[in-house]
């Protein structure tokens, strides 16, 4: 019979961590959370793919943050 167990969800994406710790540092760099910055948030993102490897633009001066919907 499977066990009850604590685990910590993503505020903006909702993927599940075991560790606490793992799950700040998924949502300091996840793709949902507009104040990451991070270009595949961007609604720039589909039109002109500025990065030419992951995370490089990530502060770039063009950011401007899309509407993201948060899966349940």
């Amino acid at each position: 019979m499977p066990k009850k167990a604590k685990a910590w969800a993503c505020e903006y994406c909702g993927v599940i961590f075991v560790l606490k710790e793992e799950c700040v540092k998924h949502e300091d760099r996840c793709f949902s959370n507009p104040d990451a910055r991070v270009c595949r948030s961007c609604a720039n993102y589909p039109i002109r793919r500025r990065c030419q490897s992951n995370f490089a633009d990530m502060y770039c001066d063009e950011y401007t943050p899309r509407k993201l919907v948060k899966s349940d």
